[in-house]
């Protein structure tokens, strides 16, 4: 949940708006899926080649955070263990 509530303090401060549910509604979506389900970044580290998702999800969250002067505690703990 904190992830989400991350992302869409960064999104209202870049002025995109979504429903007031968003949170919810996408928190009971991800809770929808079955068990053992895995993320496109969750395979990439698998495959093993170093190709990743990381920066361009991860990283992008936490560098507009900074610029934003958003703090994204939660982002920054799981780059820090997936980097």
């Amino acid at each position: 949940m904190a992830l989400l509530q991350e992302v869409n303090q960064i999104a209202l401060a870049k002025g995109i708006s979504f429903e007031s549910d968003m949170i919810d509604t996408t928190y009971k979506k991800l809770q929808s899926f079955p068990y053992g389900a895995t993320s496109s970044m969750q395979r990439d580290f698998w495959k093993g080649d170093g190709k990743t998702e990381l920066e361009t999800i991860t990283g992008y969250v936490m560098r507009e955070g900074k610029l934003l002067n958003i703090s994204t505690p939660s982002f920054d703990v799981a780059y820090e263990k997936l980097k």
